[in-house]
């Protein structure tokens, strides 16, 4: 008990624990009044706004800090990395929808409960060892292979053509893309954009080869070009983040992320203030899309769960080979109808998506999954270069807050990213160049 006394002080008394939970409540203070600004762009997903009790404000912020306390401060393993970045993009925008709209109060124990056993279980839990590793003669080679590969196979189906998109403009291009597109190419876009794209361009950092990095520029805007995905339009911008807060702020990650986010939420406060048409733009593409919607999608999946059957994942592989499923059409497309927009593929996180088929147990389910996915990320990445890793998980992660479990496994390219990443070579075996001048 002593011990285990000293260890809670010694906690208590630390400065930069005090330093990062400050920028957390910081960030959720500015989702509250971002929220709050742009209450018409939410109000088909929110409809009609009630006056909510301070006490949920209060109770939210004390459960963000038990959190915050329990769980680690640092980001020195991919469990980590994977637990800061569900945190930031996804518990704290549910919980500041929570307080703002006087949301559910047992979707909001429940997904309070779950984080606080992840943030414990990731501080805690330390698998330090790793797999036999296989060496692969030539092995970038071979990566760059299935690289282009992917490549070609697109070009074939698409051309070679590359065209202006605006960001405000993608929804025709979009659309054309879903119809002509086939699973096999579904698979390859998802792959490029989120995993070996990143990989190469992170690659290219750490290597200091320019070659490599603009490469992976021209392949992000074509893949943008053909899709309309934002997310792949975004994706090098992420990973270049990632990257150079991995190699030069590693020691106060999250303070350092969490503080350059607290920046850019303050600017769009300030620019929508002021009517700054520029800033309203990004607060549209970055702070409602990236941080709000996901937030929102939870508490709208939780209201669609209450009126309609479970469907106990009967739409995902391999399920659906033995359950038939409730709707015709595809949950997301179902969420869309029932948030007054037909047609409209309304994805959510992995945690909505298990609600809508299993109820609130489908939470813990995926904390199951989050924590065995976690471990496995820290045995594969075990003595790997961290830059590299977080680059090629980053875009993997962000896919599990915008889509189901088994989407994000497969069609987005968790799996096949925890394979690239367990293939890698050691740092024995890849030393960091040195800086030429």
């Amino acid at each position: 008990m002593p011990i285990m006394g000293d260890h809670i002080k010694a906690r208590l008394y630390n400065r930069y624990l005090w330093l990062v939970v400050g920028a957390f409540i910081i960030y959720r203070i500015l989702l509250d009044i971002l929220f709050w600004q742009g209450q018409s762009l939410f109000q088909y997903l929110i409809g009609k706004m009630n006056v909510v009790p301070c006490s949920l404000f209060a109770i939210s912020y004390a459960m963000l800090l038990a959190i915050l306390l329990a769980g680690p401060i640092r980001v020195e393993r991919a469990s980590e990395f994977m637990y800061f970045i569900f945190l930031t993009m996804l518990y704290i925008p549910i919980s500041s929808v929570y307080a703002m709209t006087n949301g559910d109060a047992w979707g909001y124990v429940a997904i309070t409960l779950a984080f606080f056993i992840y943030a414990i279980f990731v501080k805690n839990i330390d698998f330090r060892f790793s797999l036999p590793q296989i060496k692969i003669k030539r092995y970038y080679l071979l990566l760059y292979a299935i690289l282009a590969a992917l490549l070609l196979a697109l070009v074939a189906k698409f051309g070679m053509g590359f065209k202006f998109l605006s960001l405000l403009d993608v929804y025709t291009v979009r659309a054309q893309y879903k119809e002509n597109a086939s699973r096999f190419i579904g698979y390859a876009i998802s792959w490029l954009g989120n995993v070996l794209n990143p990989w190469l361009f992170a690659r290219g950092l750490f290597r200091k080869n320019i070659s490599l990095v603009l490469i992976g520029i021209i392949i992000s805007y074509y893949l943008y070009s053909i899709t309309g995905f934002k997310s792949v339009f975004f994706s090098l911008f992420f990973v270049f983040i990632v990257f150079v807060l991995t190699r030069y702020f590693l020691r106060f990650y999250q303070l350092a992320f969490v503080g350059l986010l607290d920046v850019m939420l303050m600017g769009f406060v300030m620019g929508n203030l002021f009517k700054s048409h520029f800033m309203m733009i990004l607060t549209s593409l970055f702070a409602r899309r990236v941080l709000m919607t996901p937030g929102l999608l939870y508490w709208r999946y939780i209201d669609f769960m209450k009126t309609h059957p479970l469907d106990y994942f009967a739409q995902h592989l391999p399920i659906s080979f033995f359950l038939q499923s409730h709707y015709e059409k595809s949950i997301p497309y179902m969420i869309g109808e029932y948030t007054g927009n037909v047609g409209t593929h309304v994805n959510a996180s992995v945690f909505a998506d298990s609600i809508v088929n299993l109820g609130y147990w489908g939470i813990f389910l995926i904390l199951v999954f989050l924590l065995f996915f976690s471990v496995l990320a820290d045995i594969v990445s075990y003595n790997k270069h961290r830059e590299i890793v977080y680059s090629i998980l980053i875009m993997p992660i962000f896919a599990m807050v915008n889509s189901s479990i088994f989407t994000a496994l497969l069609n987005h390219g968790f799996l096949f990213a925890l394979l690239i990443i367990y293939l890698l070579p050691t740092e024995q075996h890849e030393s960091i160049p040195p800086t030429t001048t």
